[in-house]
């Protein structure tokens, strides 16, 4: 990415928008145009997740899920999984029933672990029927 295009997301995501700050945060994960910063990448993500954007709420349980640049921290990971979740993220949906399926940062639970991985299929997400196979539910 350009500098002028970098320095655009800034402004933009500055002012608030979250689509701005969710891809400027894509931009420091990968260091796409900036120096890669996992720190900033986590810092724009939970802003645009707060804003409501499934897709940096995706991103940044996957950051809480890993430790990545935060605290590994399983209550956070769903707790912003499942925000996405909720607004029809097919990954998330994913996640969150493998997380049901296995108990990780949940009580196990393979009604809510079928539920989830039944929704992530009937939003498009092709690896929920694999998942859904493995787990044998």
């Amino acid at each position: 990415m350009e500098k002028k295009e970098i320095d655009l997301l800034i402004t933009l995501a500055e002012k608030g928008n979250a689509k701005a700050q969710f891809n400027l945060g894509l931009c420091y994960d990968s260091g796409d145009g900036v120096l890669r910063d996992h720190g900033k990448a986590v810092y724009w993500w939970e802003k645009a997740a707060k804003l409501g954007l499934a897709e940096a709420q995706l991103n940044l349980g996957f950051a809480y899920f890993l430790g990545k640049e935060v605290t590994k921290n399983l209550n956070k990971t769903i707790y912003w999984w499942e925000r996405a979740a909720k607004q029809g993220n097919a990954e998330a949906q994913l996640n969150l029933g493998y997380c049901y399926s296995k108990g990780k940062g949940v009580p196990k639970d393979l009604a809510k672990a079928a539920y989830w991985i039944e929704k992530s299929h009937q939003n498009g997400n092709e690896d929920a029927l694999k998942a859904w196979n493995e787990l044998d539910l």
